[in-house]
């Protein structure tokens, strides 16, 4: 179960995504039909209106794929996560940009290049076009992917946590009531669910896990662990060198962070532990 709704592409964003589209092709069919020495030599003005209406509705599909590769939680900026995202869109960006402006150099030698083209002239056309149309390219997909990132986040409302979770121990499925979690923390390819009773080891990500359960009861203190909020007893602060630490009811100690630490504070604070900085030991 995920703590949040999955966000729907709704007809609102296709009009999005057809706004700036919409606005360059109305530019260019305006220019060919009001100034005829813009009007290309090899086709008809209803074919190279057609040929730039083809060029500029398949960028309508480009804001969809964005969507597509944009997390639904907002990130933390500097984050892995965050960071994972900036990879996949800028990949994403080169990729698209490089296939779309190919087709539009490939429009263009149709309607203004001589017949009989080599494939050294079509390289030399696609240069050209990559050189004149790439930044404006990319400046418009940084657009739309800056404007979704805000946006989708958004629409991803938090749902109903579970108020207990399937575990397999040592051979039998187990009904664990959150309350029971301690703390939770990665370990390679699983996770250990430290429990009041004992630890469970599951075959799972800390990623889904806390997609599943949510930050209303289980917050971040490193980017190994999550604790339970309602079994933190203090805050055991380290050394110079030294990490601090999450003091449980349970005497464990779970791995707190420096970079998490102001907002762990923060989001203990928001809880029913009350204020946690009077009791940093």
């Amino acid at each position: 179960m995920n703590d949040r709704r999955i966000p729907q592409w709704t007809a609102l964003d296709w009009l999005f995504a057809a706004i700036i589209p919409g606005a360059f092709f109305a530019f260019e069919a305006l220019a060919v039909v009001s100034f005829p020495i813009l009007r290309a030599p090899n086709v008809g003005l209803l074919q190279q209106i057609g040929l730039w209406l083809l060029f500029f509705g398949l960028w309508v599909l480009v804001p969809r794929t964005i969507w597509l590769l944009t997390p639904q939680n907002r990130l933390e900026i500097g984050s892995r996560e965050w960071r994972e995202a900036l990879l996949r869109l800028t990949l994403l960006g080169c990729g698209l940009g490089a296939a779309h402006l190919a087709l539009l150099a490939g429009i263009l030698r149709t309607m203004h290049a001589p017949p009989g083209g080599q494939l050294h002239d079509f390289l030399s056309s696609y240069a050209e076009t990559l050189l004149g149309r790439a930044p404006i390219w990319l400046l418009a997909f940084g657009i739309a992917a800056f404007v979704i990132a805000l946006v989708k986040p958004q629409r991803a409302k938090p749902a109903e946590p579970p108020s207990r979770i399937e575990l397999r121990d040592r051979g039998r499925t187990r009904l664990v009531e959150l309350h029971e979690i301690v703390w939770i923390k990665a370990s390679g390819n699983y996770v250990e669910y430290h429990l009041l009773d004992g630890v469970v080891l599951a075959r799972q990500s800390l990623r889904s896990v806390r997609a599943t359960l949510g930050e209303d009861i289980f917050i971040p203190s490193h980017r190994s662990a999550l604790v339970n909020r309602s079994h933190v007893k203090a805050i055991r602060a380290g050394g110079p060198d030294e990490a601090y630490r999450a003091v449980m009811a349970n005497g464990d100690e779970a791995p707190l962070s420096r970079r998490h630490l102001s907002r762990f504070r923060d989001a203990m604070a928001g809880g029913k532990n009350g204020d946690l900085t009077a009791r940093t030991q």
